[in-house]
């Protein structure tokens, strides 16, 4: 039987942080998903897209980098990481039209990455998930 280890950072990542990320990735070979809220709530902390460009590079890891950026509209035009899809192969940037829009009912979310399994085709019921 296998088991999933999981390492929280409680980290609010800015660029110095990025470091430590990657300090754990050393220390920790079998991680394979990071997951980055950007911006943050209740900071609002936004991660640079250097910052995440310097994970997705990052030759050590070999995995996901998955970026939850409920809150981007409320951000900088030209802040989403959503930008880097078409660059990296190992980055999902998730959306949702819940925070700016006022659409929480609706359980809509929007997913760019180059992984068709994430995205499924068919929709989802939010009562059974």
């Amino acid at each position: 039987m296998r088991y999933v280890s999981i390492t929280v950072l409680g980290l609010n990542i800015v660029d110095r942080s990025v470091m430590q990320v990657k300090k754990t990735i050393d220390a920790d070979p079998s991680i394979k998903l990071i997951f980055l809220c950007s911006p943050g709530n209740p900071t609002g902390t936004l991660i640079s897209l250097a910052s995440i460009r310097a994970l997705l590079d990052y030759e050590p890891f070999k995995g996901i980098v998955v970026v939850d950026e409920a809150y981007i509209d409320f951000s900088e035009p030209e802040s989403s990481a959503a930008s880097l899809v078409a660059e990296y192969a190992n980055i999902c940037v998730m959306q949702t039209l819940s925070k700016s829009f006022g659409l929480a009912a609706i359980r809509c979310v929007l997913t760019s990455s180059h992984f068709p399994s994430l995205v499924p085709h068919h929709p989802l019921n939010a009562d059974s998930v």
